[in-house]
């Protein structure tokens, strides 16, 4: 059964994908933290944190293009100016807030982080050098606050057209880049990596109409050999932690394709893996998974020596510090920002 799509709400499933991305985060980050399992029950997965960042990827390129392709539709044009607007009370509230709560604890001496991580980290350029463990997750951030600085002025100058080319081009010669720089032992450069997981759901983003006017693909989507694409994806997971030079990129960019398929199948069939998406508790997750993300790199450290880095207390205060800076940080300005669109814009 294809789910028919409401404008006015939000897209069905995406708070439950979000909800696997930040457990996915959460089980990866505190193996071999102390009283916890140990990493090695991964062997079979891969890394499933690298995983719950690449879907998180995907759907920010997915939902970032909607939003681009429904402004364009409704007035003709896009607003950049309003478009940044709305990125800053959506991802600088709570992430500054974060990061002076850091702040306080380094100047303390409670955590132990270089000054030059806080500057990498509030430029949003961490993932151009290593950073201590505190705020080195502020890698990914990174990674999508360049994307959010050049894809949208690359949409409004190009158009939907020749912006499909584009991505379809960057989606195909950035994994190429790391493996061709890989076999020269070339460092890979920082905004590059895992982008092409950003643009691999702005390319579901643009191409999902004509995907889905083809009938074999959506019988695919409706059919049982669907299921085949998440076990495929796990496998693939796995073999891509293992691997190495040529294959170890080959491997990634398979997950990122299998990523985007099981994103369109799980917005757009209405099959068991849809309805348990949609299930209150796991969207609700979801809605929280930014400021779980946040937070659950000071409680989830392996080198940590205080109590709130053992597990399972390390994932309740990961959860608990994420409610309170949704419900009293992110969420004011969300309202904010909801306030300023003249349509409903689905989860952004």
């Amino acid at each position: 059964m294809v789910i028919k799509p409401d404008q006015d709400k939000r897209i069905p499933s995406l708070d439950g994908l979000r909800a696997i991305s930040i457990s996915l985060v959460l089980i990866g980050h505190a193996a071999d933290t102390k009283y916890a399992y140990n990493s090695s029950v991964f062997r079979y997965t891969g890394e499933v944190a690298n995983l719950g960042v690449r879907i998180f990827f995907a759907i920010s390129g997915f939902l970032i293009t909607s939003l681009l392709l429904k402004e364009k539709s409704r007035i003709g044009t896009v607003s950049l100016k309003d478009f940044y607007v709305r990125r800053v009370l959506r991802i600088f509230p709570a992430f500054y807030f974060f990061l002076a709560v850091a702040a306080i604890l380094a100047w303390f001496k409670i955590l132990s982080i270089p000054r030059d991580d806080f500057l990498s980290a509030a430029t949003f350029t961490a993932n151009l050098r290593v950073l201590d463990w505190n705020l080195g997750h502020f890698w990914s951030l990174s990674v999508e606050e360049q994307f959010y600085l050049v894809w949208p002025t690359t949409f409004a100058l190009c158009g939907s057209k020749r912006s499909l080319k584009v991505a379809l081009a960057m989606l195909i010669l950035w994994p190429l880049l790391r493996g061709i720089l890989a076999l020269k032992h070339i460092p890979i450069p920082g905004p590059s990596i895992s982008a092409d997981a950003v643009m691999a759901g702005c390319l579901l983003a643009l191409l999902r109409p004509r995907l889905h006017e083809n009938g074999h693909y959506m019988r695919f989507l409706e059919s049982l050999w669907f299921w085949a694409i998440p076990v495929a994806m796990m496998l693939l997971n796995a073999a891509h932690a293992h691997a190495r030079g040529l294959l170890y990129h080959l491997f990634g960019y398979l997950v990122t394709i299998a990523i985007v398929i099981v994103i369109d199948c799980c917005i757009t069939v209405q099959n068991k893996l849809s309805i348990c998406l949609n299930w209150k508790p796991i969207a609700f997750l979801g809605t929280l998974s930014y400021s779980i993300y946040l937070w659950q790199q000071l409680f989830l450290n392996r080198k940590g020596a205080y109590a709130v880095n053992t597990f399972p207390l390390s994932i309740i205060l990961s959860l608990s510090c994420g409610c309170i800076s949704y419900f009293f940080i992110e969420r004011p300005f969300l309202k904010l920002k909801e306030r300023m669109q003249t349509g409903q814009v689905p989860q952004l």
